[in-house]
């Protein structure tokens, strides 16, 4: 008789997400971090396991950087030792995280637009409505006008008014 198998299971793996919404902020993400992963999840979906921990660590960046702002904006940008002002120590701390958020967006490919499921320009109306764009039609009705007045106003034509140079006469 063969023995029955129990099903395999990854040893130290860890979720970032629930199972019943993948695209649900992990817990461990504060505010900044969670409004970035839904805003992120609701445009790109993404769904593979590398991209969730990097969207999670990039997520986790993004909390740093506010609770670095929040300590920052307390103690000032620059601080008393005791051999005189220096920049707060968190100020590289911050720009290392700003600098790993970045990487991180083009690591993911965030940098990239969505794909829209059609090509070309948006659907919609290829002509305005009057109702619409009444300035529209406004416009398209005195701008050729406006276009001939400017040009015989700089002389650059005379039509359909032939306007006469004044002539020297000679003795």
């Amino acid at each position: 008789m063969r023995k029955t198998q129990k099903p395999l299971k990854l040893v130290g793996a860890t979720t970032t997400s629930t199972a019943a919404n993948p695209f649900q902020p992990p817990p461990n993400l504060g505010t900044s971090g969670a409004s970035a992963w839904t805003s992120i999840q609701s445009e790109y979906q993404i769904s593979d396991a590398g991209g969730l921990e990097l969207l999670n660590q990039l997520c986790a960046a993004l909390d740093d950087i506010t609770s670095y702002d929040e300590i920052i904006s307390h103690d000032g940008i620059v601080i008393r030792t005791k051999t005189g002002t220096r920049a707060h120590p968190l100020l590289k701390e911050k720009l290392s995280l700003r600098a790993f958020v970045t990487r991180t967006i083009q690591r993911l490919g965030l940098n990239i637009e969505v794909v829209r499921p059609t090509s070309g320009r948006p659907p919609g109306q290829s002509y305005p409505v009057w109702e619409d764009d009444w300035y529209y039609w406004i416009r398209l009705l005195f701008q050729p006008i406006v276009i001939w007045w400017s040009l015989y106003v700089g002389v650059v034509t005379n039509w359909p008014i032939e306007r006469h140079s004044p002539t020297i006469s000679r003795p």
